[in-house]
């Protein structure tokens, strides 16, 4: 191809991410998590058409996660998406309309609590 925006071979991720238990005096535990990742231009489906074309994103997610002694329990809070980025995951062109595309787009900022209980 002679155009490098088209390029198919083009597109890379790179994902870095930190996670680290702290021990608390009761017997418990803190875990903080928080990862990044980037990619490049890169193309959403294997047919290579210019309307596939996706520009690169970079997301970032975090959780706080508290273990109780003995892990009896455990609470977290986690937010995923931080920054709200529009990161398009896979497309696929209509097969009776050439240049109708459609895409998959991820979930948006999402963020909540998880709680598990051991017994």
């Amino acid at each position: 191809m002679s155009d490098p925006k088209l390029d198919p071979e083009k597109g890379w991720v790179i994902s870095v991410g930190y996670s680290h238990h702290l021990p608390l005096s009761n017997g418990g535990a803190l875990e903080p998590d928080v990862n990044m990742q980037f990619a490049s231009a890169r193309w959403l489906a294997s047919d290579f058409v210019a309307a596939e074309r996706a520009s690169n994103y970079q997301t970032f997610n975090a959780s706080l996660t508290y273990v109780a002694p003995n892990n009896r329990f455990t609470i977290a809070g986690f937010v995923r998406n931080i920054g709200n980025a529009a990161v398009y995951e896979g497309a696929f062109e209509a097969p009776y309309q050439p240049g109708v595309v459609g895409a998959n787009i991820a979930p948006p900022r999402t963020y909540g609590f998880r709680f598990s209980i051991s017994y």
